[in-house]
This record gives C-alpha cells, structure tokens and sequence, in this order.
C-alpha cells in the first residue's frame, strides 16, 4: 500500500492538475506546443448557449508567456487522434509479442523477490515481538 501511495504521489507531482477538472484530460503533460515547446494543458468553456467545450491550450498563451500562437485545440478530437494511432503500432503481431514478452519478464521477476520481502517482513515481526518482549 506505501509503494501504491508513493506511485500516487510521484505521479501528481508530474501533472497535479490533471484531476482538478471535471472532465479527465489523458493527454496534460504528453502535448507539447509545435510552436513554442510549451506543454498542452486541458481547459474548457462555456459557450453563450451554455454548452461546455473541453480542449487543450499551450501553457504559454494561456499564462500569456509568450508571443504562441497555437489555437486551441478539441479535447475529443485529439484524444481520438492518439488512441487510434497508438491501436494501430499496439495490434500489430510484433508489438504484442514484445508487450506479452516484456510482462512475463516483469512477472518472473516479481516472484522471486516476493519471498524474500515476505522473510524480511517475518523477521522484522520477529525482531519487533522480541523487543516487546524485553520491555
């Protein structure tokens, strides 16, 4: 559960205002402004009917940085964009047998340390009760 919490925040730390929003923007932190360098980060409005509109904008024009002059771009649009081209190079027969050959490699790995932190963690108990012991 540590471990788990320490993935958590390390992961906020790189992109803290991703779940600020309502709406989740999978791609804060991975765009990058093709005209400054800038990060692309979620935002959304209101139109005058009340329709909320979602998309990515540069940091640098939203902060008014920098002279960028990227427009900013639909959040579904996009997002759609990367996921198809992401299936497209992930469905391919070399791919998957890299991806299911890297995860056996993972899984083997994790087994043989298991034990070895479920003897430490005895001992630790061990060593704990020992002291209780003595007091």
């Amino acid at each position: 559960m540590f471990d788990r919490v320490q993935e958590k925040l390390a992961q906020n730390r790189k992109a803290p205002a991703r779940h600020k929003a309502e709406d989740d923007y999978l791609l804060t932190t991975k765009l990058f402004c093709g005209y400054c360098g800038a990060y692309l980060c979620g935002e959304s409005g209101k139109s005058r009917n009340g329709t909320i509109h979602h998309y990515y904008k540069c940091v640098s024009v939203k902060k008014k940085r920098t002279d960028c002059k990227k427009k900013p771009v639909r959040k579904q649009w996009l997002e759609d964009l990367v996921v198809n081209e992401v299936m497209k190079v992930v469905m391919d027969d070399k791919a998957i047998e890299a991806i299911v050959s890297m995860v056996m490699d993972l899984q083997d790995r994790e087994n043989t340390s298991l034990p070895l932190y479920e003897q430490q963690l005895r001992e630790a108990e061990t060593g704990i009760q020992n002291l209780l012991n003595a007091i």
